[in-house]
């Protein structure tokens, strides 16, 4: 009986191990549409809002001159690592706020933490951004 209560754990520990193997990327985007930019002013400062203030809380920092993660304008918040994108811009040509997050091959347990996180941030957009 002991041997066979062992011979479970080990298979359960075993399969737990090996679900960490597969990977994927993560890609999520939302876009709310409006009329203005509620992130930063023409003179590419932050506003001081509730908006970049949440957006700050969720480790998102104002960020000029970014280049390609940040299109089309290069100015966004964002926190950017090692193969891992958040970033939230204001698109004029489309009067939208946009918010994305992209991560290379992560695992599930990552999947569902990045998952938590882009929910949080929409969260904050949905109640933040004016439609």
């Amino acid at each position: 009986m002991k041997r066979r209560w062992i011979t479970i754990f080990v298979s359960v520990l075993i399969l737990a191990i090996l679900s960490l193997i597969p990977t994927w990327n993560f890609d999520e985007r939302i876009r709310i549409s409006q009329p203005s930019n509620p992130l930063w002013n023409s003179a590419a400062e932050a506003t001081n809002s509730a908006l970049t203030v949440a957006l700050e809380g969720e480790g998102l920092r104002f960020h000029t001159g970014r280049g390609v993660e940040a299109d089309p304008d290069g100015i966004c918040f964002g926190d950017f690592a090692s193969d891992e994108y958040w970033i939230v811009q204001y698109d004029p040509t489309r009067n939208e706020v946009d918010a994305y997050a992209w991560i290379i091959k992560i695992n599930w347990i990552g999947h569902l933490a990045a998952e938590r996180r882009f929910s949080r941030i929409c969260k904050i957009l949905q109640n933040q951004v004016k439609q």
